[in-house]
Formats: structure tokens, C-alpha cells, sequence
């Protein structure tokens, strides 16, 4: 086996060219086709047989974490793929990490990403880590968000901001000083979510939680698209009352498929209020709606690629996620006067493979830790391409996914249920809120660059 060895060092794995076995090292995963080209093509024999089937080389990969779980906090971090490791720890903090792997061998010749997983193994039991202070660079709303959950206070410490978020509590009442989008703004704010059953948790028991709006004022439709829920909401969700603008909330449930049919997606989206009152089946009701024009776009869209697409490799579900960003610019530019949306992505979170049922187990060769990374690392790619951002619900959740037979904030592979997920489902409401209340004006000039 290939092994690359790393030291840390003010929160990055450096390469080492030897060293003792009591080094403080991990492995990072690699893919043996890297090795394979290094090799002179002339010193390779092939011989093909063409009555026998065609055997794969043992391609092996691994993914790798680091977590904490002392007594005090609780977090844990991938090392990527160049031994990058960013930990969140409460500030002059000290204490060890475990690193572990999970070993995985492909099964399909690429593109595809089916694997088989080997094991998990221990590859550091006591690594000594400390705080490092969080980096510009890597804290910005196109990039993993880091955080540790604090056994003490029951709370979520966000690395980047230093903001908490209790179990339970979400940044409510607003107002202009904890929402700064609220100081300039007269008219309401539309902040629509888009998304399957995933994220329609994320937006009932996590947003929803910190309404302070009553509930007989919540509106919900069923159209048929969601196997008789209800499958489009509203909410009048928050007014700060040293302002004028109040914010709404909606919900469309519409998760992408397998089939990566991006512009049959992109036809079902509500672009518009107007858009939005055909797709919920009612008009305008001036009794409940927010005074928008029908053609107001969306000042926020929170959009989850979702878990309907596993079978997809990285790249396709990568490519995916950039022609629907790039269908909704164009369409962006037929608004007068061109207005885009600010869009952010809900990343995934890990799976928790040993709850997927005996009826899908067709989907557990794809439905991996390592290829659900890879969906965060193409989600994250084409939020850059096109100056959008990411929610990283995936690193708030991976402290809490558990093993078999050990606890989990999940009830299935990918819903998460329990009191474990309400630290989750808070400590995502409250990026959500935050994300909203720190975006800067809206919306966005939607002129090509």
C-alpha cells in the first residue's frame, strides 16, 4: 500500500520524507491510478482475454477525519486530499484528536464512483492538536464552516464568526443591529428554500423553529409533487421592530434526480412570486400574502442538490449544480432590470451507511462517506465559479453521525431525528439566519462579469 505520512503544523498536515512511527502522522486518501501514471507504459504487459470478464485493478482510497471528543467539546474535521486539517477548537485550547480512515475499493471502472468499503481503521489514536485562529481565506461563504459543540454550555461555537448557537435558541427577535440587512431596507426580504425531504427539514425544525410568528399564519399547499404532503409553504418568519421590513419565508419541495436533467429541474422553479403562485395552486390572497409585485425574484434562494442523485458521480452532480447556477443567471438577465438572486447551497451531510435498508442496497456502493465529500467538494467548486456560497450543515452534523451500534443523530441514511439533531437542526438555523442577515444589500447585479 501507497502511504503519504503528514505532520501537523498551525492546522495544516505537512509531507514528511521519513520519520519515526511515533510521529505525530496520518494518511490522507489517494487514488492508486496517480501511482499507474507515473509507470513507463512500455514495462506494462496487457493481456486481454476476451472470454474472460474484465478484472478491475484494486483501486484503493480512503477518507480520513480528525475528532475530538474529550469530555469538554466535541468536533471533528476531513483531511483533505492535499493534508489540509482545520479543527475547531475554543481559543488556547489544547487537547488530542483521533484520526481515523475509512479504506474503500472501487467496483466500476471510472467515471463511476461505486466502492466497496473495507473498513475503518484507527490511523492515529492521540494526535496533539491546539486552536489556531481562523483564516480569511478559508472563512468565507464558499468554503467549509467549522465549529465544536460545547458539552458545558449545550451550544454550537461557529470557528469563523465565534458565534453560539444553544440548543433551541436561534438568533430571534431580529433587529438592525443583530440583522444588518434590515438597516438599509423598506421592502419585505423573500428568502425561498428549494429542496427535497432533507431540506425540508432543515427549513421546518430548523428555520421554522426560531419563528416568532404564530402558527395559524403559516400556509401550506399540496400539489401532488410530494406524495401528499404539503409540498409548497409560507411564512411571514420575522419583523425586527426597529424596522420596517419583515421577512418572509417559502418552501418548494423538488429534489433533482439521478438523470442530472438539469433544464426539466430549472422548468419547475418558482423564479418569480408570480412563478411561486402558480406552482403553490392559489393566487394572490391579500389576507396572507406579502405585497410583492408577481415579478419580484427571490432575494435569497437556499437550494439543496439533496440525495436523489447518489448514483451520479462527483463530477456529473458537479456539473449538475454549475448548468442549473448558469440557467438561472441567463434567466436572471430576461428580469427588467436584471436582478439575481443570492444563491446558497445546502451542503450534504454524511450518510449513515449501515441504516440504509435491505430495499436499497443497490444505492449502498455509491452512497459512501467518501463520495458524499466529494458532492460537498463539486458543490463547493461551482458555488465558486459563480460567486455564490454554501451552507455547511455537513460540518455541524459530522460530529453527530455516529457508527453502528454506537448513538446517532440519524433515523435513517440520510434524515436525521432524535435529541442529537436538535443541536444540529439549531446550530444550522442559526448560520441560515446569519447568512441571510450579513449578505449585504440585495439583490445582485445580474450582469455577466
Amino acid at each position: 500500500m501507497l502511504l503519504s505520512l503528514y505532520v501537523i503544523s498551525s492546522g495544516r498536515l505537512h509531507l514528511l520524507n521519513g520519520g519515526s512511527a511515533s510521529s505525530a502522522t496520518v494518511t490522507t486518501y489517494y487514488d492508486q491510478r496517480q501511482l499507474l501514471k507515473t509507470l513507463d507504459p512500455k514495462s506494462i504487459e496487457l493481456k486481454v482475454d476476451p472470454t474472460q470478464p474484465v478484472t478491475l485493478p484494486a483501486v484503493k482510497e480512503e477518507l480520513c477525519t480528525a475528532r475530538v471528543s474529550d469530555g469538554t467539546i466535541v468536533t471533528e474535521s476531513v483531511i483533505d486530499n492535499d493534508g489540509n486539517l482545520v479543527l475547531a477548537l475554543p481559543k488556547d485550547y489544547e487537547t488530542t484528536a483521533t484520526v481515523e480512515c475509512t479504506e474503500y475499493v472501487r467496483l466500476e471502472s471510472p467515471p463511476s464512483e461505486a466502492s466497496k468499503t473495507l473498513g475503518t481503521y484507527i490511523k492515529m489514536a492521540s494526535m496533539p492538536v491546539r486552536h489556531v485562529p481562523p483564516s480569511p481565506e478559508k472563512c468565507n461563504p464558499m468554503n467549509f464552516r467549522p465549529g465544536y459543540f460545547d458539552l458545558r454550555t449545550d451550544s454550537w461555537h461557529d470557528h469563523c464568526t465565534g458565534r453560539t448557537s444553544a440548543n433551541r435558541n436561534p438568533t430571534l427577535p431580529l433587529s438592525k443591529e443583530t440583522c444588518p440587512i434590515l438597516r438599509n431596507r423598506q421592502e419585505d426580504i423573500w428568502v425561498h428554500f428549494v429542496g427535497d425531504s432533507v431540506m425540508h427539514a432543515w427549513f421546518n425544525d430548523g428555520v421554522l423553529r426560531g419563528s416568532t410568528i404564530d402558527r395559524p399564519t403559516h400556509s401550506y399547499w399540496k400539489t401532488g409533487i410530494w406524495r401528499g404532503r404539503s409540498d409548497s409553504r409560507q411564512i411571514p418568519f420575522a419583523k425586527a421592530e426597529d424596522s420596517d421590513s419583515r421577512i418572509w419565508v417559502t418552501f418548494r419541495y423538488d429534489g433533482t434526480t439521478s438523470d442530472g436533467l438539469t433544464s426539466r429541474f430549472f422548468n419547475r422553479w418558482a423564479h418569480t412570486w408570480g412563478d411561486f403562485l402558480k406552482v403553490r395552486g392559489e393566487g394572490q390572497n391579500t389576507a396572507k400574502d406579502p405585497d410583492f409585485f408577481e415579478d419580484k425574484v427571490p432575494d435569497f434562494i437556499f437550494w439543496g442538490p439533496g440525495y436523489h442523485s447518489s448514483v451520479m458521480n462527483s463530477e456529473r452532480f458537479g456539473a449538475m449544480v454549475h448548468n442549473m447556477l448558469t440557467l438561472l443567471e441567463e434567466n436572471a438577465r430576461t428580469v427588467d432590470p436584471p436582478a439575481m438572486p443570492k444563491i446558497f447551497l445546502m451542503l450534504n451531510v454524511m450518510p449513515a451507511t449501515w441504516k440504509i435498508p435491505s430495499s436499497y442496497n443497490f444505492d449502498k456502493k455509491y452512497r459512501t462517506l467518501l463520495n458524499e465529500y466529494r458532492k460537498n467538494l463539486a458543490m463547493i467548486d461551482a458555488a465558486k465559479k459563480h460567486s455564490q456560497g454554501v451552507v455547511d450543515v455537513f460540518s455541524i452534523e459530522l460530529p453527530f453521525n455516529g457508527k453502528q451500534g454506537e448513538e446517532t443523530a440519524h433515523r435513517d441514511a440520510v434524515h436525521l431525528w432524535g435529541h442529537m439533531s436538535d443541536e444540529i437542526h439549531s446550530a444550522a438555523a442559526n448560520l441560515i439566519i446569519d447568512t441571510i442577515c450579513f449578505s449585504g444589500d440585495l439583490p445582485q447585479d445580474a450582469t455577466p462579469q
